[in-house]
């Protein structure tokens, strides 16, 4: 008997060596720490420590999770399964994000509420530490980010409420091997909304725990790394650290590694943070990054990279020694010569019996006070006569118009014209032909219009009425009351062939039957602004143009009223981009050709009506006589989406047994096939085939100076009653959330792709629309050209620097124009500052206005109707202009910056003393596109950067 107990002792021993030999074992991992992190608005620095629910909701909550790895070490793992239980009764999962975590994080003291040091969305330390540096969050070290790994899995219903999903294992032997700070977990269908929790470890016989199969098995221990080669990085230093890279290959056998350095200005070794440490990639070279290390010149004594394996193992340490980048030159600040001073009085009546003074084209003049708004301020704008602006100021020294522009530059300026009397009749103004200088006589081209006052609140100037005829004090059809003042604006395009030098002129304004001659004096710099953009305001607009003329869009009146408007957009230096589709899947007529047959039989049976009213745009004819004659538009909507070339209505295979919104979205979101598997075959054969059909003429046309883009702009949302009921999209095609909006986007982009591929000179790009590109992980990689991207660019820099380097982004900044009762100097500094933060272009999101707004201020009518003027045809706003300046403003940057060598971030240095460009964007919800508020602006600020910028661009 004793002998048998022995034996049994002796058995038990053996039992799990046996076993791994014959099947696997497994081992129930308890969790050790738990928390809760939330991105909604106001619960970004919450703790959930010591909550007994952790909530699953889409973007909103993600869990976070560690296990006890001890009962698995040594073990080769064949799979793994994470147990939770509902806590509530919304229990609507279905698919599960899974992910490691690439920065340490604490459990917390927290049930909700912030705590100082602690966990939480925003912090990994709050108020100490972010996940991953400056301007991050979690997403930067979770879900593809940060170098981590992500995997996703359907759940499988338990009993009494629990639930399981499966664990990638290599999820499992990252956190055992060490190389990830536990397990994140996240709901992947949050489109149904739901508040999905599930009990912590707080909470007895319902704490989550993870179930390991597999056995033990020693890995082998991982050769050296191969071919380690370190050199300084230039490209990333900064104004204050060096930088350097690694290159090297994994040896077979590796999943990660410890990377270690140690600088000259270095007490100790530093180990290289898991964020910036990449998962092996076997047999592939490998580049790693090294940011933020004292400036070099001098060898360090070593730079390391060990090999780790699955289990923790680590091989050899390969080391090698390099110098790390000097730091990034840093510019000295601009500065820019003094302008005289102001006029010691106020310009006087003159014979005329007018009083005249010029003002900024940016900013704003009341009709009554002639008090300027960025002067006066809000409060004293209609108030009693404040300011010296009147006196001097940019374009006015108290006696004299001055200008300052380049070459191929359009510079505008406010005529102020005050009757002294309290009325006057027949005014009438006349320009310059021509301006006088040393160098001989110019003939700039000159534009007057009359500025149409708008009320929101007080009285702003807004629409640019061309001016053809004689003007009257007040204006009659404008019925502004007691008005006493009017605006004109004045705009000169600079000849090309201009010298530089200073020029002189006057305006003759005549009343009364007198006249006043006000001096003008334009000094031509040395810059000659391109005719091609380097620059783009994209003036986005959705549908045509023809309602507010009563136009149909299938006459050819629409065609050639639909030219004028591209050719207002083009004249201010921006592009009219109009989408030919709607939510309901209708295509405006001629913006989408005829289609004939079906699947990969599907034709474009005629070309001509479709070439008759964009080949203008796209060989440049369209802007015949204008500045830039020739020049095609930058960028094109095409008309590809769910609906066109195939309509998903008859294609799609999964139909709901709910119609209600938004219950049918949930529904779907729960119960529909990935997308690649509703659509049907012949959807994506006809996708493909008219793609194709596309690009092959657009080359055999020539026309490839355009980028034509696949946008895809529809929402599930407008399956709502409310939003039409009519929507085509089961997803957020624009302005993605969830995993499904990312996967769908993928799918077309995938087939967009496949189509163009045979013609590379034709510039057919895929653009996404993104509120929040933090939360797109990798579902777009080498998918998607351009992400025009909302005030997330101001605060994302590191992600999106990550995705640019990676994937090759360019970024477009999108947002809403400045209200009329805001300064226009709004829309001057969006545009620099956009383009300082890596954006090539600013998107107003809408910009097409109506009748109705020459009465009713819209911050997205930017563009108005002339109908009321009897013009067929549009006009502009004073926004718009703005728009232009801007446009210009950041071409003189661009020319900086090529000649002087400077990045983005060495031009933000050398004019931060000129412009303070710290701005809030203003939101009233998550999909809102936002608006831009900047602190006190003056036109003299950026009158000064212009010309300090030319004079350090300059050849001396």
């Amino acid at each position: 008997m004793r002998q048998w107990s022995r034996f049994l002792v002796l058995l038990a021993f053996l039992l799990p060596y046996l076993r791994s030999t014959a099947s696997a074992d497994e081992a129930r991992l308890r969790c050790t720490a738990d928390t809760s992190v939330s991105s909604y608005s106001g619960e970004a620095d919450s703790n959930y420590g010591q909550s007994s629910r952790l909530r699953l909701k889409g973007i909103q909550m993600i869990a976070l999770f560690q296990f006890d790895t001890a009962p698995i070490k040594g073990w080769k793992i064949d799979s793994a399964k994470l147990y939770l239980r509902y806590a509530s009764a919304e229990r609507k999962l279905r698919t599960l994000g899974l992910s490691t975590i690439s920065a340490p994080w604490t459990e917390g003291t927290g049930s909700g509420e912030k705590k100082s040091g602690e966990t939480c969305f925003a912090w990994r330390e709050q108020g100490n530490a972010r996940w991953a540096g400056r301007d991050t969050d979690f997403t930067d070290v979770s879900y593809t980010a940060g170098n981590t790994l992500a995997a996703y899995a359907n759940i499988e219903d338990k009993a009494d409420g629990w639930f399981a999903v499966s664990v990638d294992p290599r999820i499992v032997n990252a956190m055992a091997a060490g190389l990830s700070y536990g397990m994140a977990v996240s709901d992947e269908k949050g489109q149904t909304s739901a508040n999905n929790d599930v009990y912590s470890r707080e909470q007895n016989n319902s704490q989550p725990y993870l179930v390991v199969t597999g056995h033990a098995e020693a890995l082998p221990v991982p050769a050296s790394i191969i071919g380690l080669n370190a050199s300084p990085d230039p490209r990333h230093a900064a104004f204050d650290m060096g930088a350097a890279k690694l290159i090297f290959s994994s040896p077979p056998g590796a999943l990660g590694y410890r990377i270690k350095y140690r600088g000259t200005a270095l007490i100790s070794e530093v180990q290289l943070p898991r964020h910036a440490v990449p998962y092996a990639i076997s047999g592939m070279q490998q580049t790693v990054t090294l940011m933020g290390l004292p400036p070099g010149g001098i060898p360090t004594s070593s730079v390391s990279v060990t090999a780790i394996n699955a289990q923790g193992i680590a091989g050899p340490e390969t080391s090698t020694a390099v110098i790390f980048s000097s730091t990034k030159f840093k510019p000295a600040p601009l500065t820019a010569r003094a302008l005289p001073g102001a006029n010691i009085q106020e310009p006087r009546p003159g014979a005329t019996g007018l009083r005249i003074w010029a003002y900024p084209d940016t900013e704003k003049a009341h009709p009554i006070s002639g008090n300027l708004l960025e002067e006066a301020g809000a409060g004293a704008y209609a108030g009693a006569t404040v300011g010296t602006y009147r006196r001097g100021n940019p374009v006015w020294d108290g006696k004299a118009v001055r200008l300052f522009a380049a070459r191929d530059e359009i510079v505008a300026f406010n005529l102020l014209v005050e009757s002294a009397a309290g009325g006057t009749q027949g005014i009438t103004l006349r320009t310059p032909e021509s301006l006088a200088g040393s160098a001989g006589a110019i003939r700039p081209t000159v534009s007057v219009f009359r500025e149409w006052y708008v009320r929101d609140g007080e009285w702003f100037p807004e629409a640019c009425v061309p001016l053809t005829v004689d003007f009257d004090i007040p204006a009659a059809d404008n019925h502004v009351t007691g008005q006493k003042n009017q605006s004109i604006l004045v705009e000169l395009l600079v000849p090309a062939d201009a010298k530089p030098g200073l020029y002189i002129g006057e305006i003759g304004v005549t009343a009364n039957g007198k006249i006043d001659r006000v001096p003008l004096r334009l000094e031509v710099n040395s810059l000659i602004l391109p005719n091609t953009l380097s620059f783009d305001i994209s003036l986005n607009t959705y549908g045509t143009v023809g309602g507010p003329f009563g136009i149909d869009d299938r006459t050819p009146e629409y065609r050639a009223l639909e030219r004028d408007y591209h050719r207002l957009a083009h004249a201010h230096r921006s592009t009219l981009a109009p989408l030919g589709y709607s939510h309901s899947g209708r295509v405006s007529s001629n913006y989408a050709p005829p289609l004939m047959g079906d699947g990969a039989q599907m034709r474009i049976s005629d070309w001509s009506s479709w070439d008759a009213q964009f080949g203008p745009y796209l060989d440049g004819s369209a802007f015949k006589g204008l500045p830039r004659d020739g020049v095609p538009i930058t960028h094109l909507y095409t008309p590809f989406h769910e609906a066109w070339p195939a309509d998903i209505n008859k294609h799609y295979r999964y139909t709901p047994t709910i119609r209600d919104y938004p219950a049918t979205i949930t529904e779907h979101a729960l119960n529909a096939p990935p997308i690649e598997e509703a659509m049907d075959r012949p959807f994506a054969e006809a996708f493909t085939s008219v793609v194709r059909q596309w690009a092959r003429h657009m080359h055999e046309k020539g026309w490839t100076k355009t980028q034509l883009q696949l946008y895809q702009n529809d929402k599930n949302y407008y399956k709502d009653p409310k939003m039409g009921g009519h929507g085509t999209s089961w997803w957020l095609l624009d302005e993605p959330n969830f995993r499904d909006d990312w996967l769908a986007l993928a799918y077309f982009a995938r087939l967009f792709r496949q189509g163009m591929k045979d013609y590379p000179d034709v510039p057919m790009v895929h653009r996404e629309d993104v509120s929040r590109p933090q939360w797109q992980r990798d579902y777009l990689d080498y998918l998607v050209d351009l992400m025009v991207v909302s005030g997330e660019i101001y605060t994302k820099g590191p992600r999106l620097r990550e995705m640019r380097e990676k994937v090759g982004m360019r970024y477009w900044n999108y947002g809403e124009a400045n209200p009329v009762k805001q300064t226009n100097l709004t829309a001057e500094a969006w545009a620099v500052r956009a383009w300082l933060a890596g954006a090539d272009a600013i998107v107003p999101w809408q910009s097409v206005g109506e009748d109705a707004n020459y009465e009713k201020a819209d911050p997205t009518a930017l563009i108005l109707p002339g109908k009321r003027f009897g013009i067929i045809g549009p006009i502009a706003t004073l926004r718009l202009k703005a728009l232009r300046r801007a446009q210009q403003d950041v071409e003189y940057l661009i020319q900086l910056a090529a000649k002087r060598g400077w990045d983005r971030e060495q031009a933000a240095a050398a004019i931060a003393g000129l412009l303070k460009l710290q701005g809030a964007l203003e939101k009233n919800s998550d999909d809102d596109a936002g608006r831009y508020r900047f602190g006190a602006l003056h036109e003299a600020d950026f009158d000064a950067l212009r010309r300090a910028v030319a004079d350090a661009t300059t050849v001396r």
